[in-house]
């Protein structure tokens, strides 16, 4: 019974032992931005959103972030355009809002999560100013899907997660 005793006494504080985890994630895509006043926020594609917070024209969300602004596969050269997709999560019918200072030859494609293309079809735009677009949805079943931006000229590729519901 000493010897029982014993053994429970010793191996009870390495059981008590935690392990931490780093938040970090290894991920193909994804951007980080620093604004002008300092303020760096990064994503990544497929990360997992908790909650959001919107102070002023900023959107905070917590999640996983990566470590560093490394990015796999995804070139960054829309720095003089937005893009704006709404409602998202979409129904039927999804609108997408190009503006851009620069003129533009773009490749519109939808893909899934595993990055096979979806039954909408690809569009080529041409965005000189602004551009709107409309895309049905009604078409695809519920999901997460990906709108990939291809400019032409420079093979950048701008990677933007739409939401299907029904």
């Amino acid at each position: 019974m000493k010897t029982l005793i014993l053994m429970f006494t010793l191996l009870i504080p390495s059981f008590m032992m935690a392990q931490s985890v780093e938040r970090k994630v290894i991920a193909s895509g994804g951007t980080n931005t620093v604004t002008a006043t300092g303020v760096q926020v990064s994503q990544t594609v497929g990360e997992v959103m908790v909650k959001s917070f919107t102070p002023g024209s900023l959107i905070v969300t917590e999640g996983f972030q990566q470590g560093s602004s490394t990015l796999i596969g995804i070139a960054n050269g829309f720095d003089a355009t937005t893009f704006t997709i709404f409602p998202n999560p979409v129904g039927d019918l999804l609108n997408l809002r190009i503006t851009s200072t620069q003129s533009l030859d773009l490749q519109l494609s939808f893909c899934d999560m595993l990055g096979k293309q979806i039954a909408i079809p690809s569009q080529r735009v041409t965005v000189d100013g602004s551009r709107n677009e409309s895309f049905d949805f009604s078409v695809v079943t519920t999901g997460i899907y990906m709108l990939m931006v291809r400019d032409m000229a420079s093979g950048s590729v701008k990677s933007l997660q739409v939401r299907k519901v029904d």
